[in-house]
């Protein structure tokens, strides 16, 4: 969980953009926010009421389901974003956005051992593990 966190933090924190410290406060204050706001999300089910699961493999190369949260909310951070743009623009460095480009890289389709089985037995499979 903690990983998923730091995950986060990372996208209002960027590694290689310099923030002050007063900025570096607000944007990891911002990722706090968005992390409580967004933790406990129900499972996310389909029109019909059908649970959603993501099949993938694993690094032991095992198939397995992972519950699929509902769609997170930012609802909550137009007003906080809104009044740190206002106050931003009031200063004279402006926001600069750096687009870093990465090299194309070539991936394998699929890391698992042997091909996807069916996706209920996966779930049934990863469940019992999970309870």
């Amino acid at each position: 969980m903690l990983e998923v966190y730091h995950s986060l933090v990372t996208k209002y924190c960027r590694k290689r953009q310099h923030s002050v410290y007063k900025g570096m406060t607000a944007r990891i204050q911002l990722a706090a926010l968005d992390h409580n706001q967004n933790i406990g999300r129900e499972q996310a089910a389909t029109s019909e009421g059908i649970t959603r699961y993501d099949v993938f493999p694993e690094a032991t190369k095992a198939w397995v389901a992972k519950p699929i949260a509902e769609t997170k909310s930012y609802e909550y951070l137009h007003k906080i974003s809104t009044s740190v743009l206002k106050s931003r623009s009031m200063e004279q460095n402006p926001i600069r956005h750096h687009k870093a480009k990465s090299p194309p890289v070539d991936l394998a389709t699929n890391i698992a051992g042997h091909e996807q089985p069916p996706k209920e037995e996966i779930i049934c499979r990863t469940s019992t593990r999970l309870h």
